[in-house]
């Protein structure tokens, strides 16, 4: 059985999406009055319907992938999993190289992972990126002191 430390969140996104709606809802509406003021020989009605549905299937897209890209904090690995890509994998912390994150601690921002075999992993959209590093190299710490349990250590003494 796989001990899952914590799950690497995304909610910090999603509440910025919806704090900025109202903003990309006047910034669509100002583009259709533009474009009905000052662009002739364009069809307002199939103009707004195409930047509306582009803009909800954008939207729906980011919120898809904050609801169903996991990556699991482990005890000795990153566990990934995103069905839409039949992505379903772990990432073992001795393959870890290097994990890029900003220099500042923010909401949310992305995390890339490097490994010795040159393979680069990112996950989009993290929240507080630092502190999820820290976490992980805490983990990756444990997991290469620990070869066996104390308590299987004691028994066997």
């Amino acid at each position: 059985m796989k001990e899952i430390i914590a799950k690497i969140g995304r909610q910090n996104h999603q509440n910025h999406l919806l704090a900025v709606m109202p903003l990309i809802t006047i910034v669509f509406g100002v583009q259709c009055y533009l474009i009905y003021q000052f662009a002739e020989g364009v069809a307002v009605g199939d103009y707004a319907m195409l930047l509306g549905a582009s803009l909800a299937t954008f939207i729906s897209w980011l919120m898809y992938y904050d609801n169903n890209h996991h990556v699991f904090i482990c005890r000795n690995h990153l566990h990934v999993y995103f069905p839409l890509f039949g992505k379903n994998f772990e990432i073992d912390y001795k393959d870890i190289e290097q994990i890029i994150v900003p220099e500042e601690e923010c909401n949310f921002s992305s995390i890339l992972v490097k490994t010795k075999d040159n393979g680069r992993y990112v996950f989009h959209f993290v929240d507080f990126p630092v502190a999820t590093k820290v976490l992980i190299e805490e983990q990756m710490k444990k997991s290469k002191n620990v070869d066996y349990p104390e308590e299987e250590f004691e028994q066997a003494a």
